[in-house]
């Protein structure tokens, strides 16, 4: 059962929505990082 009202629903809502970002940027992060490494073995 989740809270529909007050701060503990508001929050759980932007707990999520910040997981979410989050999941992207370290995704990019990853794939940045991933590309790094390849063209510093290639080189």
């Amino acid at each position: 059962m989740k809270p529909s009202f007050g701060i503990g629903a508001n929050r759980q809502g932007k707990k999520a929505k910040i997981t979410k970002e989050n999941q992207k940027r370290n995704k990019n992060l990853l794939f940045k990082i991933h590309l790094k490494q390849a063209t510093a073995n290639a080189t």
